[in-house]
């Protein structure tokens, strides 16, 4: 129990908007360890966390779950991630999507994207960053990695 109320601790010291507010996100990423992550850090200031293996499972989930963002990885087994977001837009949902890059030089393709994305962070995430770019999605403001770390 102590571990879960340090997660939670630093995850309320780090997300600037209110819990209760926020509803869910979703995560779609090939790795299941990426994937299993986040749970205690999100559920642990309030939100909804569904997770995804692949691009196909988000799209037959989105519809039912709703999420509020959505935080993807930028490899995917079954789909890239240009193609993901054009079929979440014909689905006609407006999910601010978080990408998450696997290795840097694949930051200035995924920064080119149509649709564009809410927010590029590198792998592994920093928490700071994470919350500021879930924020920054949520209240509709673009948030781009800092690539100096």
């Amino acid at each position: 129990m102590r571990a879960r109320r340090s997660i939670d601790e630093r995850a309320s010291e780090l997300m600037p908007v209110p819990y209760q507010q926020l509803s869910a996100i979703a995560v779609v990423d090939g790795d299941a360890a990426v994937r299993d992550s986040f749970f205690p850090l999100l559920e642990g200031v309030g939100f909804a966390v569904r997770a995804y293996a692949t691009g196909t499972e988000l799209l037959k989930g989105l519809p039912v779950f709703d999420p509020s963002v959505l935080l993807m990885g930028s490899q995917l087994p079954d789909i890239n991630t240009t193609s993901l977001l054009k079929e979440i837009n014909k689905l006609h949902l407006r999910v601010p999507t978080i990408i998450m890059a696997n290795h840097r030089f694949e930051l200035p393709k995924l920064e080119d994207m149509a649709p564009s994305p809410a927010a590029i962070l590198l792998k592994p995430v920093d928490e700071a960053q994470l919350f500021s770019a879930i924020d920054s999605a949520i209240h509709g403001v673009t948030h781009r990695v800092d690539v100096t770390r």
